[in-house]
């Protein structure tokens, strides 16, 4: 089989996240939207949970934050400056790294910033208390300007404890978004996604940050794995919308399929992307069930295309990949489950 090409038009992220720019490919989750808006009114902090493919990220990407630049209101203001960031192995370098960013600090577009902000601000989040605050108000960010940090895969902080690693600089970051929850001055929101699994060893692995769980635990939304009807509803949306058709075969197979295996956004999106490219390729605007059969299907087209990515490498670069699909294996906690024959 050979390696299908991506096409600019293709209407299917595969597994890339949505980003704000693709508000208009995004499609239901409407009640979770509402659910999310309305309880981050109410308390400025939600915590988004989901399993892992339920499309996290993306929801917020194109659902939510689209919706708040379009002016949701929160205490009476309109305007909206967001802070997006991953904590990962740094989170302190990565929060202070999310403030300075260029949209997220200028005032207007012409005005000048600081190339070592980022450096200054982690000095500010590592020795100041409330120095998320201190820094908004020191670059005057909230005024008449809702602000609103997004923290999304806030599972790295759970590898991070058991490695053991930065123990200060976790605790500085936990503190750091603490005062900004325990708040209620400054129109400052906040958004964590994590797996669903997590909220549950939250008491374990930080049974010091009590007001943290407890705000998580009071205040989730949990973002389901897409229903057949949510995918048939997407199937739908994309013909309405002409970006592409899908062969009734294809829809019959979906929903005989999905009684007995449930496929997530990441896996319908991939295969859906694969089959899209292949229909493109050949100047057709549908997809049939050859396109579909051609990527191994919903449950093996990542797998497939891994291992015909992998075989177009030379041997020493197959050895490195053993090496590291090694290491993804000792590292994870849930294990890691690879149909290849590496």
């Amino acid at each position: 089989m050979t390696l299908i090409k991506s096409t600019d038009n293709n209407p299917f992220k595969g597994l890339a996240s949505f980003e704000i720019q693709d508000a208009s490919l995004y499609h239901g989750n409407e009640n979770i939207k509402l659910s999310l808006l309305r309880q981050l009114s109410d308390t400025n902090f939600v915590a988004l949970l989901g399993e892992p493919g339920s499309g996290k990220t993306s929801f917020l990407n194109a659902k939510i934050i689209p919706t708040l630049q379009e002016g949701f209101i929160i205490k009476g203001i309109k305007d909206w400056k967001i802070a997006s960031l991953y904590p990962g192995i740094n989170p302190i370098r990565s929060l202070a790294s999310a403030l300075a960013q260029v949209n997220f600090i200028r005032s207007t577009p012409n005005d000048k910033v600081d190339p070592g902000l980022i450096e200054k601000f982690e000095k500010i989040l590592t020795h100041h208390k409330y120095g998320i605050i201190e820094i908004l108000e020191r670059y005057k960010l909230i005024a008449n300007c809702n602000i609103l940090l997004n923290i999304d895969r806030l599972d790295d902080l759970f590898h991070l404890k058991r490695k053991g690693e930065d123990s200060l600089e976790l605790d500085i970051f936990l503190t750091r978004v603490e005062e900004i929850i325990n708040q209620s001055v400054y129109p400052i929101s906040t958004i964590v996604s994590m797996r669903s699994k997590r909220s549950y060893d939250l008491a374990s692995y930080f049974p010091d940050r009590s007001t943290f769980i407890e705000s998580v635990n009071k205040n989730q939304v949990n973002l389901p794995i897409f229903s057949i009807a949510d995918l048939m509803s997407l199937i739908d949306f994309f013909e309405s919308k002409g970006y592409m058709t899908f062969d009734t075969e294809v829809k019959d197979h979906i929903s005989v399929y999905y009684k007995t295996n449930l496929i997530s956004l990441g896996e319908f999106q991939h295969a859906m992307r694969l089959s899209a490219s292949r229909s493109i390729e050949n100047e057709r605007d549908n997809i049939s069930m050859e396109d579909l059969e051609s990527i191994s299907g919903f449950k093996n087209s990542i797998n497939d295309q891994l291992e015909n990515i992998f075989e177009t490498f030379s041997e020493g670069y197959q050895n490195n990949c053993r090496l590291v699909f090694q290491i993804l294996a000792s590292e994870s906690e849930l294990g890691f489950e690879l149909f290849m024959s590496i």
